[in-house]
């Protein structure tokens, strides 16, 4: 499903059609010989449809474990896909690049900003001769400075470690960034900056980007569309305001519920019985059935198709309460 400009379908920057990404973990010897244990298969992604248009910011939410990161990752080609495809300007392919959730681990730390922008340089194609001039353009555009270029990532706070990460992602003039839960491990007062900073970059080049968060106030502050996962696959998208004030999925309205509200009670909480099903064993038919107040007999088994709600276009829902 694509939105429209001049009456004419748009084509995706980037677009995911039956996305699958599975891994396959053997049990220990002790295990085996004890349990008779053997090779598991965890869905991390089965099945996931999605698009983000150029200069768009798609928010991602969903429980820890639910395949998120795993989707981010396949899109920008640091993990093959299972099965399915990823378009990138409409053809096969990967494309775009990563900022990672800890600036702690994700630099190198035997490597300073210079060898580490340096990297990309190289790979984007940049002379020997021009890469100095460069790595100062991206560190001033992400608010570094030259006298930065030579030092390690021991030497910086974790805000400015999360900026020489983007100045990385950046300096492959990406049309497409993944970023991976980008404020999570940096103090409140830091996390401002670095929002401020994408949404500026955005501005200045058009650059689209899946954000990946467990903070719904960020993803409803930064999201032009917004995307629910629960265990593998996606259980409801649409535009940020119509999804935040008319949740439509089960899931959705519980994750929503747990926002705070100044002003108001928390009576509307719901809150969720049981666990989290076991990607390695996934339920039958819609992957919430086993958790959700409102579950049919035809939950468990049988796929929910995608309904797009009736008067709110681009709002669309996997699940048989809405069929």
């Amino acid at each position: 499903m694509s939105l429209k400009s001049n009456g004419q379908p748009r084509v995706p920057l980037v677009q995911t059609v039956g996305l699958k990404r599975y891994f396959h973990s053997k049990p220990g010897i002790l295990a085996r010989a004890l349990a008779g244990e053997k090779e598991r298969t965890v869905k991390a992604v089965d099945g996931v449809d999605l698009f983000v248009h150029e200069g768009e910011t798609l928010g991602l939410v969903g429980e820890s474990g639910c395949g998120k990161s795993t989707l981010g990752r396949v899109i920008v080609g640091l993990y093959p896909p299972t099965a399915g495809e990823v378009f990138y300007e409409g053809r096969p392919g990967t494309g775009g690049q990563m900022i990672f959730q800890n600036p702690y681990a994700s630099l190198n730390p035997r490597h300073t900003v210079r060898q580490i922008l340096g990297v990309a340089l190289e790979k984007r194609g940049v002379p020997l001769e021009n890469r100095e001039e460069e790595s100062i353009r991206l560190l001033e555009r992400v608010g570094l400075a030259a006298h930065h270029l030579d030092q390690y990532p021991r030497q910086f706070s974790g805000g400015q470690r999360q900026r020489i990460g983007i100045a990385r992602a950046l300096a492959m003039r990406p049309r497409f960034i993944v970023a991976d839960e980008p404020v999570s491990a940096l103090d409140v007062s830091v996390q401002a900056q670095i929002l401020n900073l994408l949404e500026g970059l955005q501005e200045e080049t058009g650059v689209s980007f899946l954000l990946i968060s467990h903070d719904l106030g960020v993803v409803h502050h930064m999201s032009h569309r917004v995307a629910v996962m629960y265990l593998g696959r996606i259980a409801e998208t649409g535009p940020t305001e119509s999804l935040f004030e008319n949740p439509a999925h089960p899931y959705t309205r519980a994750l929503l519920s747990a926002i705070p509200r100044l002003g108001k009670t928390r009576s509307g909480r719901i809150r969720l019985e049981g666990s989290v099903p076991s990607a390695v064993d996934p339920p039958p038919g819609c992957r919430f059935q086993t958790r959700c107040r409102h579950r049919k007999d035809i939950c468990a088994a049988v796929d929910p198709p995608a309904v797009e709600l009736r008067g709110d276009p681009g709002h669309v829902v996997w699940c048989h309460l809405h069929t």
